[in-house]
């Protein structure tokens, strides 16, 4: 919960206090139920969508893109933010490839450890050059977009669900 909502103790309590009313007694709170009835924030969904598309899981990339449309999430927006992560898996498969930690790995691209982690955990599953030709397709689409080659729409659609 906290890598999609954050550690902000006053919103965490709040979800939770939903997942409690929401969860029959005694049942336990999968994450499923996280998913459905928590407030995840931008990137936190972005990193889902991502993970998603890394892993080919179309429908699951397609349903994430739709939602984010419909809540009026700039396109070029993901389209950069997706750029950066697709970067930062860059980084974390070459430092753990090289020997560093978590912790380094964390420190060197300025993000959480927990982050870092699902970083290197999603990189390790990845080919450098499957990373590479995203990265590559980032800046592609980006430039497309800016160019007015392209809308926004097609270009996020073809880097997450192609």
């Amino acid at each position: 919960m906290i890598e999609g909502i954050g550690d902000d103790i006053t919103t965490l309590l709040s979800e939770i206090e939903k997942l409690i009313l929401y969860v029959p007694e005694g049942a336990q709170i999968e994450k499923e139920h996280v998913d459905a009835l928590c407030s995840l924030h931008f990137s936190a969904r972005l990193f889902d969508l991502n993970d998603a598309a890394a892993a080919g899981d179309t429908d699951r990339a397609y349903r994430i893109v739709q939602s984010l449309l419909a809540e009026k999430e700039p396109p070029v927006k993901m389209i950069a933010i997706l750029s950066r992560m697709w970067s930062q898996l860059y980084s974390a498969k070459l430092l753990a490839a090289g020997g560093a930690r978590t912790s380094e790995i964390a420190a060197h691209l300025g993000v959480k450890e927990f982050a870092a982690g699902k970083l290197v955990r999603q990189a390790a599953k990845l080919k450098f050059e499957k990373i590479r030709e995203k990265i590559d397709l980032c800046e592609e689409l980006d430039l497309s977009v800016k160019s007015g080659l392209l809308k926004d729409t097609d270009a996020i659609a073809l880097l997450t669900v192609g």
